[in-house]
């Protein structure tokens, strides 16, 4: 748990060294607070309980644009190819920093897309409890989702750093992010089963 912190406080560190050269963001929400999984505390949760993220990580696909049509990956020099962010792929190691919290990437990361000037970002994630080993439980969210996984999509317009403001402004990070609650997806069995048995049931009810 020290450990994290003592990386976290480097990452953060770094990133409000390097705000200046890109406008970007420090994907983290470990200054967020809440223990409720509602719509404004920015918070992670599993199942309704707030999220272990010192024992475990999250799976994250993170991407960002000036708006919600215009979104690429957000990886960067010190990001995870392809904005696909596993304890595996983050430079860091590790995904989930303390309870309900997580970090992505180290440093700044800039946002594709934005023109010069721009305060702000629309942010996405596609979002999968992803376990305790590097590895992790799947290799992303598709296969999160199609596996029963417990997951989640959140998006939401967040501040970036601007260079070119008077003064330039630090990299935003996800103070703004709304709560998310991961939850399993019933593999595509159940829906067709559940479908069956409403059917039959529909037959049965005709017939008496």
């Amino acid at each position: 748990m020290k450990l994290k912190y003592q990386i976290l406080a480097v990452f953060m560190a770094g990133g409000m060294a390097t705000s200046s050269f890109g406008q970007g963001i420090l994907a983290q929400n470990v200054l967020n607070t809440g223990n409720l999984p509602s719509a404004s505390n920015g918070r992670a949760f599993v199942d309704g309980v707030l999220f272990d993220g010192t024992t475990f990580n999250l799976g994250v696909e993170l991407s960002g644009g000036p708006n919600s049509g215009s979104l690429q990956p957000i990886a960067g020099a010190n990001g995870a190819p392809g904005g696909l962010y596993k304890a595996n792929t983050d430079p860091k190691g590790y995904t989930g920093d303390s309870p309900g919290h997580f970090a992505l990437g180290n440093g700044v990361l800039n946002v594709p897309g934005l023109l010069p000037g721009a305060s702000s970002a629309t942010i996405h994630m596609n979002v999968w409890f992803d376990g305790s080993t590097a590895g992790g439980l799947f290799a992303n969210y598709a296969a999160a989702a199609a596996g029963g996984g417990k997951v989640a999509i959140v998006e939401w317009v967040n501040a970036v750093s601007n260079p070119t403001g008077s003064p330039p402004t630090t990299p935003g990070a996800f103070d703004t992010m709304p709560s998310f609650n991961l939850v399993a997806v019933p593999e595509p069995s159940t829906f067709v089963l559940a479908g069956l048995g409403a059917a039959a049931l529909m037959i049965f009810r005709r017939r008496n």
